[in-house]
């Protein structure tokens, strides 16, 4: 997460919608992980992880696939060439997060 950021450190001029943008990525993957993980419960309650992941696990998913696309525009944002200069891996990454279970 932090070489999402780190990339911005030359960025000379923010707009309002840079801005807005930036933090998108950390908020889907925050709201994803707060739907993957139940709230702990009392001492005397047992959570069922099973349970809990079938009720949210298609949730859990569409968040997970939003980091994709808004990845994507935060590299071409970053500029063309930055965005040529990503290796396969980026690619393949971006496909397996799509594309989900």
């Amino acid at each position: 997460m932090v070489g999402i950021f780190y990339r911005w450190r030359n960025q000379q001029t923010w707009t309002f919608f840079l801005f807005v943008f930036v933090p998108i990525s950390p908020t889907i993957l925050y709201l994803a992980s707060m739907l993957l993980f139940p709230r702990e419960g009392g001492v005397d309650e047992s959570i069922d992880y099973k349970t809990h992941y079938y009720a949210n696990h298609r949730a859990f998913f569409a968040f997970f696939s939003l980091f994709t696309p808004v990845d994507i525009v935060d590299s071409l944002l970053k500029g063309t060439r930055h965005f040529l200069e990503l290796e396969p891996q980026y690619t393949l990454s971006g496909v397996l997060y799509f594309a989900g279970p």
